[in-house]
């Protein structure tokens, strides 16, 4: 199986010398809060310090983060060896991914010799077709993105409840990645339904990385009910997350962010309404997704062959799509960051576009 291809390569880039600026990470470019900053001096220490063993000292703070029943939390190093975990626990055979979706899925459960299906249905043909294809395929797990990567989008909450019922019925589990959540305040979110029902049908997988800015803190955790969670915490490895994520959580628990989820919805709104408006005067060749979030995918409407090189001399990187089943090289993906950021990109694609 091939390597996997993501975004997110600066380190290796900056330590060749090559400095771009990194539109193919999906990170909150107000992040990490101001609290971490200004306490990060005081903790080089904790590098000589073994992570806590026990598994209710992240537990207790996510709860506290999240306002969740502490039970209902299984802490990982990141949200995708969360996936990988569920991708062997879980007992399932035939997996169904609604795509476009976040690619370590497939690879997770193809890896443990589990029968993958896609279906691009989200992004073509609407909720109804799914439906259909559910009842042709009758999958025991199916996986998608709320709201999708890279699309951005979401079901309804009609539909949401309706997929949600289908799976009660046909004792089917779904496995929703939400790990963008925050940007959207937890509107779309399935967490009421999980902490009304506790479900053993429905997991969640979540993550610090995106909205709190720490890609290389590695933090994430499933949501599900508390017998799973009680069961498979027995089968996590020790130590496999690091301290400086441990004491990050310890103040982000205690802290007050309202300042901070302020700050990033404000400036998410205002730089989304910056790149829509723009990308009005580049539509005969570019289409712009609709996207919910804090990043977008964009159609290239004309020749790619010279686009993404075109952009790196520019020191601007974005993320082809063409690894992600149903998508072309025609397709990328790029984030939204600081508004002269933003603006360097738009201005690049007006070049190209000029160009032609």
């Amino acid at each position: 199986m091939n390597e996997p291809i993501h975004g997110g390569r600066l380190l290796e880039m900056e330590l060749k010398g090559e400095h771009p600026v990194d539109f193919s990470v999906n990170l909150n470019p107000w992040g990490p809060p101001p609290v971490l900053r200004e306490r990060w001096d005081d903790w080089f220490r904790y590098v000589s310090y073994y992570p806590p063993l026990d598994w209710g000292f992240y537990q207790k703070r996510l709860s506290l983060l999240y306002n969740l029943n502490q039970n209902m939390i299984l802490p990982f190093n990141g949200a995708t060896q969360a996936i990988y975990f569920i991708a062997r626990r879980l007992q399932t055979k035939k997996i169904l991914i609604i795509e476009p979706c976040f690619t370590e899925y497939a690879r997770a459960f193809r890896l443990e010799g589990k029968t993958v299906v896609h279906s691009n249905l989200l992004f073509k043909e609407g909720f109804k077709s799914l439906m259909s294809c559910l009842k042709r395929e009758r999958p025991d797990l199916i996986v998608f993105g709320n709201p999708s990567n890279p699309l951005g989008q979401c079901f309804s909450n009609e539909e949401k409840l309706n997929l949600f019922h289908w799976c009660q019925a046909e004792k089917a589990t779904l496995l929703v990645d939400e790990v963008f959540q925050e940007f959207l305040q937890e509107k779309t979110s399935f967490l009421p339904q999980l902490l009304n029902d506790f479900e053993k049908t429905l997991i969640i997988i979540r993550s610090l990385t995106k909205y709190y800015s720490l890609a290389g803190l590695r933090g994430g955790f499933i949501i599900t009910n508390p017998a799973s969670v009680k069961e498979w915490k027995q089968a996590l490895e020790p130590w496999s997350i690091n301290t400086l994520f441990a004491v990050t959580l310890d103040l982000l628990a205690g802290s007050d962010l309202r300042e901070f989820h302020s700050i990033t919805l404000q400036a998410l709104q205002k730089e989304k309404r910056f790149i829509e408006e723009s990308f009005e005067k580049l539509t005969e060749n570019f289409e712009l997704q609709p996207s919910l979030v804090n990043y977008y995918t964009v159609q290239i409407k004309t020749k790619t062959r010279c686009f993404y090189s075109f952009l790196q001399k520019q020191g601007l990187i974005v993320r082809p799509l063409a690894d992600f089943w149903g998508m072309s090289n025609d397709f990328f993906r790029f984030s939204i960051k600081s508004h002269e950021e933003n603006r360097k990109l738009i201005m690049a694609m007006n070049d190209y576009a000029q160009s032609l």
